[in-house]
């Protein structure tokens, strides 16, 4: 039990950061014997990501404009974002890509087949907020990994309407 609150208050010390950088979070806690040191997650990735904030009912601006650009059926935009300095749009466009491409909605070239291997294989360390509901830590690789507890593709495929329960 106590691991499980070490946990969860780990997680709830570290996830989410607002953008003022000033941090006034304690290094340590004590509730009843129990010490939890906390850790500035912030400085030991290559990039931190916010998905959105379920709660507030937003998403991440990138997420919001590949949804704009879907809506609109712009894919050639969407193929552009893979070249996007910004590693959150380029992991959007990999997913709405991917999904149009199996609901053979678009034919993607070779290069755009390159160049989604190349992001999803990506080896450059990120910590992506999902909101309340979860956090995660690892590359970018390991977000396009099928393992039990990595949600991070159904969370962006919900985010941009992309689930299974579309039309085509």
């Amino acid at each position: 039990m106590k691991k499980l609150l070490s946990i969860i208050l780990l997680f709830i010390l570290t996830s989410c950061d607002s953008t003022d950088n000033s941090d006034t979070r304690p290094n340590k806690i004590i509730i009843e014997n129990l010490r939890v040191d906390t850790i500035d997650l912030a400085h030991k990735f290559d990039v931190s990501i916010l998905l959105g904030c379920g709660f507030a009912g937003t998403i991440s601006k990138q997420l919001d404009s590949t949804k704009i650009l879907l809506f609109r059926k712009d894919y050639q935009t969407i193929i552009s974002n893979l070249n996007s300095p910004d590693l959150l749009t380029q992991i959007a466009s990999v997913v709405a890509l991917e999904t149009l491409h199996t609901k053979k909605l678009i034919n993607l070239s070779i290069d755009g087949h390159k160049k989604i291997k190349q992001i999803k294989s990506s080896k450059k360390t990120c910590s992506v907020c999902q909101g309340c509901t979860g956090h995660f830590s690892g590359t970018i690789a390991d977000i396009f990994e099928p393992k039990e507890l990595n949600n991070i593709i159904l969370d962006i495929k919900y985010k941009l309407d992309l689930g299974d329960n579309q039309q085509k």
